[in-house]
């Protein structure tokens, strides 16, 4: 919007939205014009016009009115007012007194409008900032369609004629908002007898349409010259821009970039997300991203998610020289990326594993950490590739203060039950003190004083371990780790793994520390590691809506009959046991009427 000469000197900026309310027929909009510093010294007032072209045959019965003063608006609030309870009545007429409040000053404003433009304007000083909108015709042979278009000056000399369907004037620098309605419709009807013979009985309700105009003072002589914000704000506004990751975030990034040199940060959210589930149709050149990072460190500094399988996942296993440079080159990423937050890694070069390692290590900021592997064959006489051993791990693990998420899946090291003390020892995996919250062991050697010194300082933050195919545990080593550490765990799962016992009498280490897991409320175990005693020893929570459920998967040391026993005083909530009734139908039926008189799930 410019005003009628241009030595007035302001600009504008409109914002399209729904406003509050609904509507059917689409025929009720509002317009607000809000004036901002400065411009007060420029206008005496505004002035709000909307008009439409005269010769306009859709648009010749066109007629547009004020909705202030909404009589039965004002009736019901009274009603809902009068008919409320006791405790909320007081509340409700506030309410309703502050909207009587804001019709009455609203009808006396507008009182005041038709005065003025009954009888003429006074003398200004200063003119008008004039708001023009046009209703423009849209309809076709099956919809009938207006819309609103912001003129760009008033009154338009060139083109049709235009004739004036309604005007406000205030004579104060105070917002104006208008409810206005007309006898049209901006959402679109379906006509009658349409050629297309669609027919809607019942059209949906919408938010009604409103437009807002801010007038901004548009002469150097009533605003500050325009600064560039400092990189640090236009890396915030950038950010705000892509945050939601929709198709085309890389292209407006660019967009951005080329705008002036200033913008260049812009290239900087570029390097944020190489996550795994990062959108994109096609996976960057890990190895000219890796020339990037290495060219411009402040590239590298801006990674803060970064997955090997961003840049895709064929790894060329069978191209040892392929699989090197490509090695390499996420090496030297992972080198750069110090401030990480997110990160996800594979296998390496057998040949890089120090300096790999070393790069894991320099970030100091890493909250997240996954190591994923893909299915290849281990007995390969020819494998030149390797992953981090735990002490590896905890070398870096040690650092990063912040993580709280640990998934590995796999890592490299000989079989516990099998070294010696002189080829490997607890130092080499001294106690951390980062607070874990989840942790993933899969497929990997560890023992006991290994996973103590893993959650050291996890005690009060551990809610959630999933242990799958670890070998190294005994069985006296996961009881003592369980009276350590096991008690703020909420979920713990145990599948094929190799927990050995030292004799047929030894109690089953989650046997004897059931009573302790007092947090625990999902437990699933897979193999000998359990038995009946696990359900018995499990102390109901005091929780109102929390319902435990443990899942016994095959377990050979469940006892059918003790099962159904401990079901007379178990605190689980639902209790699945497989292949525990196996070739036993009347036992497990007696097993579901115990637990049925006892609100117990059992299947």
């Amino acid at each position: 919007m410019t005003s009628q000469n241009p030595d007035y000197g302001w600009c504008h900026i409109e914002s399209r939205f729904e406003g509050p309310g609904s509507t059917k027929s689409g025929n009720q909009f509002v317009l607000s014009v809000i004036l901002q510093p400065g411009v007060e010294n420029l206008c005496s007032g505004i002035h709000v016009v909307v008009c439409y072209k005269e010769d306009d045959p859709e648009l010749r019965e066109l007629a547009v009115k004020d909705n202030v003063g909404n009589v039965w608006f004002v009736k019901r609030q009274r009603e809902w007012a009068l008919t409320a309870p006791a405790g909320t009545a007081r509340a409700r007429q506030i309410l309703v007194d502050r909207n009587e409040a804001l019709l009455a000053e609203q009808e006396a404003a507008h009182r005041a409008s038709d005065a003025l433009l009954e009888h003429g304007l006074p003398a200004l000083d200063l003119p008008l900032c004039t708001v023009a909108y046009e209703i423009q015709d849209c309809s076709n042979d099956t919809w009938r369609r207006a819309k609103l278009v912001l003129l760009p000056s008033w009154p338009i000399v060139d083109g049709p004629v235009r004739k004036i369907a309604y005007q406000f004037v205030q004579l104060t620098h105070d917002p104006v908002v208008l409810y206005l309605s007309f006898n049209h419709t901006l959402r679109g009807s379906l006509k009658p007898n349409n050629k297309s013979g669609l027919v809607c009985a019942y059209p949906t309700s919408m938010g009604i349409s409103a437009a807002t105009v801010h007038i901004l003072p548009g002469s150097h002589r009533h605003r500050r010259i325009f600064t560039q914000p400092p990189p640090e704000i236009l890396s915030i506004i950038f950010g705000c821009a892509v945050e939601n990751k929709y198709g085309s975030w890389r292209p407006t990034l660019v967009s951005f970039a080329l705008v002036c040199r200033d913008w260049v940060v812009a290239l900087e959210h570029l390097f944020h997300d190489f996550g795994t589930y990062t959108s994109g149709k096609t996976a960057p050149d890990l190895i000219a991203v890796s020339k990037c990072v290495q060219a411009k460190s402040q590239l590298g500094n801006a990674i803060w998610s970064l997955s090997r399988s961003h840049f895709g996942r064929e790894l060329a296993y069978n191209d040892e020289q392929k699989y090197l440079e490509r090695a390499i080159a996420f090496k030297n990423i992972l080198h750069s990326a110090k401030y990480v937050r997110k990160l996800e890694i594979f296998d390496t070069h057998s040949s890089l594993r120090e300096e790999f390692v070393e790069a894991l290590s320099q970030s100091r900021d890493v909250r997240s950490f996954l190591i994923n592997r893909y299915s290849v064959d281990e007995q390969d006489e020819q494998k030149y590739w390797c992953l981090p051993t735990l002490p590896d791990l905890f070398r870096c693990f040690s650092r990063w203060e912040r993580l709280h998420e640990l998934q590995l899946y796999g890592w490299d090291g000989p079989n516990p039950f099998l070294q010696t003390v002189q080829q490997f020892t607890i130092d080499q995996t001294p106690p951390l003190s980062c607070a874990l919250k989840t942790i993933t062991l899969a497929t990997g050697p560890i023992t006991a004083p290994q996973l103590s010194n893993l959650t050291a300082g996890s005690h009060a933050s551990l809610s959630d371990l999933h242990l799958s195919g670890v070998i190294g545990l005994s069985n006296a080593g996961l009881k003592d780790w369980l009276f350590e550490a096991g008690g703020s765990l909420q979920s713990l799962n145990i599948e094929k793994c190799s927990i050995a016992k030292t004799g047929d009498d030894e109690e089953y280490a989650l046997d004897a520390a059931m009573g302790h897991l007092t947090a625990l409320s999902n437990l699933r175990v897979e193999g000998d590691i359990v038995s009946e005693l696990a359900v018995l020893r499990k102390i109901a929570s005091t929780e109102r809506y929390r319902r435990d459920t443990i899942t016994l998967d095959n377990c050979p040391g469940v006892n059918p009959h003790g099962l159904v026993q401990a079901l007379k005083s178990t605190g689980w909530s639902t209790i699945s046991a497989r292949r525990v009734f196996e070739g036993n139908e009347p036992l497990m039926e007696e097993g579901k009427a115990v637990a049925k008189g006892r609100g117990i799930h059992l299947w």
